[in-house]
């Protein structure tokens, strides 16, 4: 036993001689596929800009305009920048590279390149989907000491290890009002998420408006429901899937730029001609 624990020791003493005391802990989660850290940190300042090339599109500059201003109230800078569209300059502190518009489905390629130095940023992905992910990943670097705030330099390769990596609320059972359903969409993009299974009817309650069939909401609810008028208001953009069970339901949060790469996955029971009840 106590040969063991000598080993041990030389274990750990030889591994703290060969990497060294590292000053900076990297609090990422999920962990990335690849971190490689880099002598030196990125300083921000209040000149602090992002630009995006490659794409022209309003998924990834909405996602990082709120990478932008999440910053800003996380550090207290006050950014000259206040959206980030597609013709800002290139030379921006934190340039975005992505040769494509994503679809969001199951095997979409998500994966990213980060790279910090003291220079600048450089994030780079073949789709906008795997920016928003390294968006994120940039957002959790975010560090501070006696000097102010800054970026460690690190080089980052990622991808998910899993295809579907979900969220099920079960609404029917227990209901939880749209803010709620809204902050949970945050906290899936914070972590990567890519599914939300929204279980929306059962026989403890029917939690959608319903034209065709009404006494299904008005006696089965409780009054705790989504109206539809709610819905065509958050109405999503093109890139969000609804299941094709509930063709006339959308995800009431689906107009925040994190959640906009998230696959809804509504699942609803609803009666049928033949049978009377039917199932997605």
């Amino acid at each position: 036993m106590k040969r063991c624990a000598v080993i041990l020791m030389i274990i750990f003493a030889t591994a703290s001689l060969l990497l060294g005391d590292s000053a900076v802990t990297l609090d990422l989660m999920p962990v990335p596929k690849s971190v490689v850290p880099e002598q030196g940190a990125f300083r921000l300042g209040a000149d602090f800009t992002i630009a995006v090339k490659g794409v022209d599109n309003e998924r990834i500059t909405r996602a990082a305009s709120r990478a932008l201003h999440r910053l800003s109230g996380r550090t207290g800078l006050f950014f000259p920048q206040e959206f980030v569209t597609p013709g800002d300059n290139a030379d921006g502190a934190m340039l975005i590279s992505v040769n494509r518009v994503g679809d969001v489905k199951l095997g979409e390629d998500e994966s990213y390149t980060l790279k910090v130095s003291p220079f600048g940023i450089s994030l780079k992905a073949e789709t906008d989907i795997g920016a928003m992910r390294g968006l994120e990943t940039f957002l959790q670097l975010l560090q501070a000491d006696e000097a102010g705030y800054f970026i460690p330099a690190v080089s980052i390769n990622d991808a998910p290890r899993f295809p579907w990596r979900g969220l099920l609320i079960d609404v029917a059972r227990h209901w939880q009002p749209v803010e709620v359903i809204k902050r949970n969409l945050d906290g899936m993009a914070a972590a990567k998420m890519n599914v939300l299974h929204l279980h929306l009817t059962e026989d403890q309650g029917f939690r959608v408006e319903c034209k065709a069939f009404p006494k299904l909401h008005e006696l089965g609810s409780d009054g705790f429901i989504t109206p539809r008028r709610r819905s065509k208001r958050s109405s999503p953009t093109p890139q969000i899937a609804a299941s094709a069970s509930c063709p006339n339901l959308t995800s009431p949060a689906t107009r925040r730029a994190g959640s906009s790469a998230i696959r809804n996955t509504p699942v609803c029971r609803v009666p049928t001609a033949s049978s009377g009840t039917g199932a997605s």
